[in-house]
């Protein structure tokens, strides 16, 4: 990944952690690989209000990665 994708990462992971409104969250399709996909779940239980993440249609979301996931985010 590059530093500017690193950076839009951080930011995306930012807003997850501290937005108190966030229930639902869609980044279906939007080309995230497994290293940024398991970023982004990292922070997923810091979230305060998140329901629901959509990450279908990213080549990082194989049958691994969703167990991994599942292990990681109680729901």
């Amino acid at each position: 990944m590059s530093a500017g994708n690193n950076e839009l990462l951080r930011c995306l992971a930012t807003f997850i952690k501290y937005n108190t409104l966030l229930v639902h969250l869609d980044l279906g399709n939007t080309g995230l690989i497994e290293p940024a996909v398991k970023y982004i779940v990292g922070f997923l239980p810091k979230s305060q209000a998140l329901q629901c993440l959509h990450l279908d249609g990213n080549s990082g979301v194989s049958e691994s990665s969703i167990t991994w996931i599942s292990e990681r985010v109680r729901g």
